[in-house]
């Protein structure tokens, strides 16, 4: 009770404005008795409380309490007063009777709608949140949206928009990744902190390798900068071993390697990157107060996150450290996505669940701000036409000619939406065995498509296959990599101007969390795309203008619910996802498939299917009024 008092007492000390007079009255048993009480507040204040008893035969003590209690209450202005000697069962009746009273008034006032507002410091965080929500979903294009929040801020907490708006200028900066060790021109003296960023230990609490050649970056730095502390940071990721953690395991390595134990600093808390910001300061703070520059060092793709919250936390903090170089492990893979970097943010604002909510992609894209102006905006895609064909999977267009895609063919029409060719029996010619094509795109009159053994909702032989435009005929497959964790392809793309083939994996789990790159020209795997927030149901893909789109089948037809196509912004090795536009206009239940760029004409190509229910990605039985699955393209004109 007294835990329920004192939080309701705390937003009233944060709510502001007169309030009505308001009173409530409470009847409680006491022994032998009943009491009731009303209270009466005006405003914060108690100004009266009335307690009268029914047991007809109350002794004058008894009676003399009712008042006595009553006038504490009023001149205390708090239901939290002392029972009165030799009559505490009546007493504690009227105790219990004025505070379920004042809790009655409390809840009332706080569920009226001038009681709902945001208290200043709660609102102050939702700006924050939105700005960098907004700018980790659309970097610079947001620029004006963010301008504003920052006003905002600056109009309810002055002190957040300072230091907010050096966070963001922070962020905008890209810095230069030194690898293997530390440039020259830092401080020769312990002045300089050398912050080693830790990275998960195995399960029996052994580093991984990635972990090891950070440290050796370490080394070699601290080698070049004998006299600058390090700490190591990062908590008990070790999931058999819970003694483990990683800055104890990273400590002991350095040390059995010739650093001095006292140059070692221990943070062995943190178990995130913005942990290990705020553990890492409060310990230089307390102890060691000559730090005044650090070199974060870690793998090349976590060198900007870990610059930006360690440099956005010592700006929270009003501290004079600065985060003033790096080095970096060069690894073969690793991304960190804005997103995940606007999580992290977060978490430093201190709004840990809604970092987390990110961090583990359960946060709805589809919840985030639109941009003013731009995407997602339907008058973007204005449907122009639409077209019946013969393919339920992928649409491509190039010069004067489309092609359409179905499982098992082929098709090709001119302008006028007439068949010039078709190619019923594309899977001769494999050395693996194939029977389902996905989307499809072209490229100097030649078809790519995505292949591969399709059986209840799983592919295998996945391949990329080249078809002559005209004949429809195959000429020649990139080799298969059973190693690159693709489990299905839905869509491809081929971008001339980055000579790449990009393929998707439609299976909803971590397969789909990635496009899968090979060189146009050689047909070599060249790696994975990362994407943040991850898309579910990918099936298809194209490149325009510099960006990758992709059709996700996220709707459900059941429902009518429409399904999306999204923009991908590549930076570096992941792409930034963010929701472009929902279609609704296809009649009854459907579902969204492959989609392509008319360049020539300033349209939009989306292949949409209609009228069967789908498992697994497979048509079984149809909905009502159907006998038969309906494939037309949906020709949108592009308002830029």
């Amino acid at each position: 009770m007294k835990q329920t008092i004192l939080s309701i007492l705390c937003v009233i000390m944060l709510l502001s404005g007169a309030l009505a007079e308001d009173s409530a009255t409470v009847t409680v048993n006491g022994v032998g008795e009943q009491v009731t009480v009303t209270l009466t507040m005006e405003d914060d204040r108690i100004i009266s409380v009335e307690a009268t008893t029914d047991n007809t035969e109350a002794d004058e003590r008894g009676k003399e309490s009712l008042l006595l209690i009553s006038s504490a209450m009023v001149s205390k202005n708090s239901v939290n007063v002392d029972a009165i000697s030799g009559a505490t069962c009546t007493s504690n009746a009227i105790i219990a009777g004025a505070t379920e009273a004042w809790l009655q008034i409390m809840t009332d006032r706080m569920s009226q709608e001038d009681w709902m507002q945001e208290t200043p410091a709660v609102e102050a965080q939702s700006i924050i949140e939105e700005i960098v929500t907004f700018y980790g979903q659309y970097s610079d294009e947001a620029e004006g949206q963010i301008s504003a929040l920052l006003e905002d801020l600056k109009s309810i907490d002055p002190k957040a928009y300072s230091q907010w708006a050096a966070i963001m200028d922070l962020w905008k900066e890209e810095p230069a990744v030194h690898e293997g060790i530390l440039p020259d021109g830092l401080p020769e003296t312990d002045e300089l902190c050398l912050v080693a960023l830790g990275f998960q230990l195995n399960p029996d609490g052994t580093m991984r390798e990635e972990l090891i050649e950070r440290l050796k970056v370490v080394l070699a730095s601290s080698q070049k900068y004998p006299n600058a502390l390090i700490v190591c940071t990062g908590g008990g990721t070790a999931a058999d071993n819970p003694n483990a953690t990683e800055a104890g395991m990273m400590a002991k390595w350095l040390i059995d390697n010739g650093i001095d134990a006292d140059q070692v600093i221990v943070e062995d808390h943190s178990l995130t990157t913005a942990q290990n910001a705020i553990y890492t300061f409060d310990i230089l703070d307390k102890q060691y107060p000559q730090v005044k520059q650090l070199a974060i060092l870690s793998s090349d793709y976590h060198i900007a996150t870990g610059g930006l919250l360690f440099g956005a936390e010592a700006i929270l903090r009003d501290s004079d450290i600065r985060v003033v170089s790096n080095a970096a492990y060069k690894a073969p893979t690793g991304t960190l996505s804005a997103m995940f970097q606007a999580g992290a943010l977060i978490e430093l604002s201190g709004d840990v669940e809604t970092a987390f909510e990110i961090y583990y992609e359960t946060y709805d894209i589809h919840e985030l701000p639109a941009l003013d102006g731009g995407a997602p905006a339907a008058e973007k895609y204005r449907l122009s036409s639409i077209h019946p064909v013969a393919g339920r999977q992928g649409i491509c267009v190039e010069g004067d000619y489309y092609w359409v895609s179905g499982s098992t063919s082929l098709t090709k029409y001119d302008r006028d939406w007439n068949v010039v060719a078709q190619n019923t029996d594309p899977f001769r010619g494999y050395a693996l065995e194939v029977n389902h094509i996905g989307d499809i795109d072209v490229y100097q009159n030649e078809l790519y498509l995505g292949v591969e053994r399709f059986m209840d909702g799983v592919g295998s032989n996945i391949q990329v296959a080249v078809y002559d435009g005209d004949t429809l005929q195959l000429k020649r497959v990139f080799p298969f990599r059973a190693d690159t964790g693709q489990l299905e392809c839905s869509g491809i793309a081929v971008d001339a101007a980055s000579r790449t083939v990009y393929m998707s994996s439609w299976i909803d789990d971590e397969s789909s969390a990635c496009l899968y790159m090979y060189d146009l020209d050689t047909g070599d795997f060249r790696g994975r795309l990362a994407m943040q927030p991850v898309p579910k149901w990918i099936q298809g893909v194209a490149c325009h203008d510099g960006a990758l789109y992709i059709t996700c089948d996220d709707g459900d037809a059941d429902d009518n619910a429409p399904d999306s196509l999204y923009r991908l912004e590549i930076i570096g090795s992941s792409a930034r996802v963010s929701l472009e536009r929902s279609f609704d206009d296809v009649v009854k239940q459907g579902e969204i498939e492959g989609l392509s760029f008319d360049k020539e004409r300033g349209q939009f190509l989306l292949l949409y299917n209609r009228g069967a229910r789908i498992v697994l990605g497979m048509p079984v039985g149809f909905y009502d009024g159907y006998t038969d699955e309906i494939h037309e393209v949906y020709v949108y004109d592009m308002q830029e």
